[in-house]
């Protein structure tokens, strides 16, 4: 990362007014979570929640608006060729 980069980052952090928690949801059915789309912080493994022969995938994550859930659609690949949706929060 160029110096430019890093000093376009930090103006772009301080001029935050609240936190910002970018979700990002795999095709594997990994969710992993970054403060202001920078900083790393979590990672969720959504699949044992699943039926363990189905491929999962986020399709669609949100986080409340205190941080203190955070909700997430799978779609879910069947070995017939079905696709199933779970929600989780």
């Amino acid at each position: 990362m160029s110096s430019d980069e890093t000093l376009d980052d930090s103006k772009k952090i301080r001029d935050q007014k609240s936190l910002n928690i970018l979700l990002i949801g795999l095709s594997n059915g990994h969710l992993h979570l970054s403060i202001f789309g920078l900083f790393p912080c979590g990672s969720v493994d959504l699949n044992p929640y699943t039926e363990p022969e189905a491929g999962s995938a986020v399709i669609e994550a949100t986080v409340s608006d205190d941080l203190r859930v955070v909700c997430a659609v799978l779609s879910r690949n069947k070995p017939d060729n079905e696709v199933s949706f779970q929600f989780f929060c």
